[in-house]
């Protein structure tokens, strides 16, 4: 990953990459003031569409184009006491490739407080034009 170091207008620490999506990213130094933070994800969003929703016969999903006047918050604003939550289930993905799952929580680090609650996730899907659809 290549990473970019800058500063925001303001003198902020800014730090660009890119994702496996090639979305462009972001970590960045809060300027909040009374607690350091952090901003970290991409700037834009891509909203998308089922294809059958714009094209006869589409499917998959397709972007969908927002109003300019549309603003859309695709990034965390994390504290340092977040990040230190969130960083032991980012070193065993970095480590196992799998985040733990609900059994084996019970066998972390004691000392690491995570809430965790199931959640259906939504299956990605690339953008397929008429006549690909599988």
């Amino acid at each position: 990953m290549k990473f970019i170091f800058a500063t925001t207008d303001r003198g902020f620490p800014l730090i660009k990459f890119r994702d496996l999506a090639d979305t462009d990213c972001s970590l960045q130094q809060s300027s909040m003031v009374g607690e350091e933070a952090i901003w970290l994800g991409t700037h834009e969003p891509e909203a998308r569409v089922p294809a059958s929703q714009v094209m006869p016969g589409g499917c998959g999903w397709v972007r969908y184009p927002l109003p300019k006047e549309v603003f859309i918050s695709t990034r965390m604003h994390l504290t340092r006491s977040q990040v230190r939550e969130l960083l032991p289930l980012l070193e065993r993905f970095a480590k196992h490739g799998t985040l733990p799952r609900i059994t084996e929580t019970s066998s972390m680090d004691p000392t690491v407080k995570i809430k965790l609650t199931p959640m259906s996730v939504e299956a990605k899907s690339q953008p397929v034009l008429p006549g690909d659809c599988g």
